[in-house]
């Protein structure tokens, strides 16, 4: 089972982006760069949209009791 649903670009923290680039890497992975500087929040949805591997949210998350799937219908989750 995948446990994550996005390029592991997006993973990179701090830290391990840090220590890359102390020891000659790329440092924070130019995914994270772009998404970062884009400001319009239409834009990055574009981005989160276009970037996500679908099909990677548990069942338990989406269907579960008080899942996603729940509360996108009763309007506490908008898009």
């Amino acid at each position: 089972e995948q446990q994550f649903d996005t390029h592991q670009d997006y993973m990179v923290s701090a830290f391990a982006a840090l220590r890359s680039s102390s020891l000659g890497g790329e440092g924070v992975p130019e995914r994270q760069r772009a998404f970062s500087s884009t400001k319009s929040m239409s834009q990055r949805r574009e981005i989160i949209c276009r970037e996500r591997a679908s099909g990677t949210v548990s069942a338990s998350v989406r269907r579960g009791r008080g899942g996603l799937r729940y509360a996108i219908e009763e309007g506490e989750v908008e898009w």
